[in-house]
């Protein structure tokens, strides 16, 4: 029987006529795993509502500029009632459309990755139940609809941060590289509102303002532009030093905008991330227990007791500071008064408005973050913000490369928005600059190789001798 009858009745080429088939090569073991192109695309433009957003931080979009002049008590107190009464962010069209269109951006790439987000969000469960308690303040507020307004926000702040990480898996280092040139670009406007604006843009106490109306928000800024500067050029593993020029720019455009601010805070915490990272730098990461991160807000809590019952002038005035924080106890101590009323619920997440318009605080916030959160959701609110941070923590801890490669720059931030909130009130604040960066390192941070798969969820080019 020839070889063409033999293959005719099923149909199928002959053996020896058919095509050479082209042998793949075994695959080294150190090899990168096969890419899915798909999933990367999908979430490439991912990052663009988290640069936005930085982007316009401090641009008076909603208000128009006043002259800078001696704010008076009552003035002050009206002003609180002012801003508390107005329901957030929707008193300005123009910003309703930009953030509503930033949500809606990153909503639809975290939608187009279900799995993964939901996966992502649930390695840090204590966020979920920060949202929870937001939500569940509508309960015993008096002002509903600044809960609901405040809830939305913190959602939209948790779908852009999670956007930017699902953008930011295959190069980790991508996040303070564009966040520094994001903020520098954000800063130039304020730099140039007070050398052309000086009657808009510097105080009545010769602090600059710039264009976001308070020297302590420039101060704020500045220092979220300092770290991704410093982490772009001095804790980024590789890269070419002229490329290093830009990050370093942006850390000394920071600092003269700290400096032209007289933001004591935004100073030390700069200088704390400053401190660490170069140590971990030199010690190749695992410096900090988690015992040494979160004994910050206890010495925190301390400090705020102590200061609120004894006079401490003696002491700070060495280092150049009032023995009444530049008139932060009083505050401290109605703070405290005031979880003492309510520590378990809190007086709801309203922006303060019910506490402003019934006790009369005269400001919008404590001045210290962990009693601005404890006023608005009593003591679980301050345990949960704490588990978040522990969280973090022990996921940039992991031996990952991603986690490895991203502890030297996000630590030192973590470790620095403690220090920050000892004065100042940035937690779980959605249009916060430092609440957004948080949120994004450390959703950034959550990502490891799933067991069974075949590539990374989280930095798809590691080689797998680095994945345990």
């Amino acid at each position: 029987m020839s070889l063409a009858s033999a293959d005719g009745a099923s149909g199928a080429m002959p053996l020896l006529l058919q095509p050479p088939q082209s042998v793949q090569p075994p695959r080294s073991p150190d090899a990168p795993p096969p890419l899915r192109v798909s999933s990367r695309r999908r979430s490439r433009y991912g990052s663009v509502p988290l640069l936005v957003w930085l982007f316009i931080q401090g641009l008076p979009l909603g208000r128009a500029l006043e002259p800078a002049k001696p704010a008076l008590i009552e003035e002050v107190y009206a002003r609180s009632i002012e801003l508390t009464a107005q329901s957030n962010s929707l008193s300005s069209a123009l910003q309703v459309v930009l953030l509503g269109g930033l949500y809606l951006c990153s909503a639809v790439v975290v939608i187009r990755r279900p799995h993964l987000s939901l996966r992502l969000l649930l390695r840090h469960w204590p966020l979920l139940l920060l949202l929870a308690l937001v939500g569940a303040s509508v309960a015993w507020t008096y002002n509903p609809e600044k809960v609901v307004m405040n809830l939305l926000h913190n959602c939209g702040a948790v779908l852009i941060a999670l956007a930017a990480a699902l953008r930011y898996q295959t190069d980790p280092w991508r996040m303070p590289a564009e966040a520094s040139w994001a903020l520098g670009m954000s800063l130039l406007p304020q730099l140039g509102a007070v050398v052309l604006l000086p009657a808009y843009a510097i105080d009545w106490e010769g602090r600059w303002t710039g264009l976001t109306g308070q020297a302590n928000t420039l101060g704020a800024l500045a220092f979220c532009a300092f770290w991704a500067g410093a982490a772009a050029a001095i804790a980024r593993p590789a890269g070419n030093r002229i490329a290093r020029v830009g990050p370093f720019t942006v850390m000394l455009l920071a600092t003269l905008a700290m400096a032209g601010a007289d933001s004591v805070t935004s100073m030390l915490s700069s200088a704390c991330v400053l401190a660490v990272m170069l140590r971990l730098k030199r010690g190749g990461g695992r410096l900090l227990s988690l015992g040494a991160l979160l004994v910050v807000p206890v010495l925190t809590m301390l400090v705020v007791t102590l200061a609120s019952v004894v006079n401490l002038s003696s002491v700070l005035g060495v280092a150049g500071r009032s023995g009444d924080f530049s008139g932060r106890t009083t505050i401290w101590a109605d703070g405290i008064d005031l979880i003492r009323r309510q520590p378990w619920t809190g007086w709801s997440f309203d922006d303060h408005a019910h506490v402003i318009r019934t006790v009369g605080m005269q400001y919008t916030t404590f001045h210290n973050g962990y009693l601005d959160l404890g006023v608005a959701g009593g003591l679980p609110s301050i345990l949960l913000v704490l588990a978040l941070l522990a969280t973090a923590f022990l996921q940039l801890n992991r031996s990952t490369r991603i986690a490895r490669e991203l502890r030297v720059c996000a630590l030192p931030f973590m470790l620095a928005v403690l220090v920050y909130n000892t004065t100042e009130a940035t937690l779980v604040s959605p249009r916060n600059p430092i609440w957004l960066l948080l949120l994004t390192l450390a959703l950034l941070g959550a990502g490891r190789r799933l067991p069974g798969t075949a590539h990374a969820v989280f930095f798809t080019l590691v080689p797998t001798r680095y994945r345990r």
